[in-house]
């Protein structure tokens, strides 16, 4: 399960996946907190404590016990992670060109409900190699023999789920409506789910044949006919030669496009000194 730091920022929510057993990779804010060394916690009390008052709880962290830090001064300032080495990967090649990262991992404990440390977490820090200044924190409860270039993968493909919800909302509609009342709501996600629906079943069936199919053309290509349909007609042969001759046009301007951006990506690489082919990487393997 990979998400963005608007759920990583709130550690109930990490908690609760860690409860039901879920592994997560998720983005965290620079202010997120957490010991990079498990402070000492008291089971018992180890002095005849004599003192007024209600009885200490157990377990419980002693008092001379480092705090936790924030993720983006651990990345500054730990020593413990200024050991570690950047490493580069090649993470994914996607539309815009090659995916390159470079990326640092240590681990850190965070508090529980009580305060205590949890178990290892992992703590990825990564920046695009064109955009050094921008670092990405990333918590995950994965297990500790976990390659980092799984989180980094993993991290990096919830942009299926932001692309879902992308065309849901430019090409169904799914965002601009105004209701007041739950049921309205309802009903309008209900029909933007299942035309979404229809759209992922077309294109999956269709995109063995023409790979470069998109939903945004599916829907191009359904919504042309429509009109005709809903008045009792039919859609002529004429007709639908010419809104396949539209979508190949589309495709192969997306395609030239696409292989502009992927060449320049790939310049500016070669321009920092990046040689893909000596980069660590690792792919889906398809099920």
């Amino acid at each position: 399960m990979a998400f963005d730091e608007g759920y990583g920022g709130k550690p109930p929510f990490l908690r609760a996946l860690d409860g039901i057993g879920q592994n997560y990779v998720g983005e965290v804010p620079a202010s997120f907190t957490a010991w990079t060394k498990p402070p000492a916690v008291l089971y018992r009390e180890h002095v005849q404590d004599r003192r007024m008052g209600r009885p200490r709880t157990f377990p419980r962290l002693k008092v001379k016990n480092n705090p936790p830090v924030q993720v983006g001064h651990v990345a500054s300032y730990s020593p413990l992670f200024r050991r570690e080495d950047w490493q580069a990967y090649h993470v994914k090649d996607g539309r815009q060109g090659p995916m390159v990262w470079k990326a640092k991992r240590i681990f850190v404990w965070l508090q529980d409900d009580n305060g205590l440390p949890t178990r290892p977490h992992h703590l990825r820090v990564a920046y695009h190699m064109p955009e050094p200044e921008k670092l990405k924190y990333v918590i995950s409860n994965a297990p500790e023999n976990t390659s980092i270039e799984t989180l980094l993968l993993a991290a990096s493909s919830r942009w299926k789920i932001e692309r879902m919800f992308e065309d849901g909302k430019g090409e169904l509609g799914m965002d601009p409506f105004e209701v007041r009342k739950f049921l309205s709501i309802r009903r309008h996600l209900i029909l933007s789910c299942v035309s979404y629906l229809f759209l992922a079943e077309c294109h999956q069936e269709h995109q063995g044949k023409n790979p470069d199919l998109t939903i945004r053309q599916v829907r191009t290509a359904a919504s042309r006919p429509a009109p005709i349909w809903a008045r009792g007609g039919r859609c002529s042969r004429r007709r639908a030669e010419w809104i396949g001759r539209q979508a190949l046009r589309t495709q192969q301007r997306n395609a030239r496009s696409d292989r502009g951006r992927r060449q320049a990506a790939r310049r500016r690489l070669h321009g920092i000194g990046v040689c893909l082919s000596d980069l660590r990487t690792r792919q889906w393997k398809p099920s």
